[in-house]
């Protein structure tokens, strides 16, 4: 068990997803999609626990050993003029989250972006609003010829402090 501590600590980081999803409630049309990158996908869970009536949601998966994964989830919603993505508890050792923006951005524009800090100490918390409509854009990149880093060594072997596959019940 030290050893898995050691090379394993918890984190010890605040992240409010609160005021991101104030915000999401308040401008979120009944049409727009929502990508939860994996690593909000546990306290977006607490917050909203149940599927909303509103649009497409897509729960993101931890893809550490493949970060191109991350890129063929967010394929599923091109061609759709508004999709917000929610993005927390991004590490830094696997940047995760820059890879996600810099993907969307290529693709589409950003029509809104926000990060939210809740404490000095804290991890930012990235709500963003993107149009991925447009067909010259969309052509510019695909999953495949994105390019993306290589994950650290035993990356694929690694899983996020807190983060494991959603059980019967999602708030623990």
């Amino acid at each position: 068990p030290i050893v898995a501590v050691a090379r394993n600590p918890p984190p010890y980081v605040h992240e409010d997803l609160r005021p991101a999803l104030r915000r999401l409630r308040e401008a979120r049309a009944p049409d727009d999609a929502l990508y939860v990158f994996y690593g909000s996908r546990l306290p977006y869970l607490f917050y909203e626990p149940r599927p909303d009536a509103a649009g497409d949601r897509m729960l993101g998966e931890c893809a550490r050993g493949n970060p191109r994964r991350y890129l063929e989830e967010l394929d599923r919603f091109r061609g759709r003029p508004r999709v917000w993505v929610l993005i927390s508890h991004d590490l830094p050792a696997f940047d995760e989250g820059p890879l996600v923006l810099e993907y969307l951005d290529r693709i589409g524009r950003a029509r809104e972006r926000s990060t939210s800090r809740s404490r000095v100490d804290s991890s930012p918390v990235i709500l963003a609003l993107y149009d991925l409509s447009d067909p010259d854009r969309l052509s510019s990149a695909t999953p495949d010829s994105f390019g993306v880093p290589e994950p650290p060594a035993g990356a694929a072997a690694r899983r996020d402090h807190g983060q494991r596959p959603l059980g019967r019940n999602p708030r623990h």
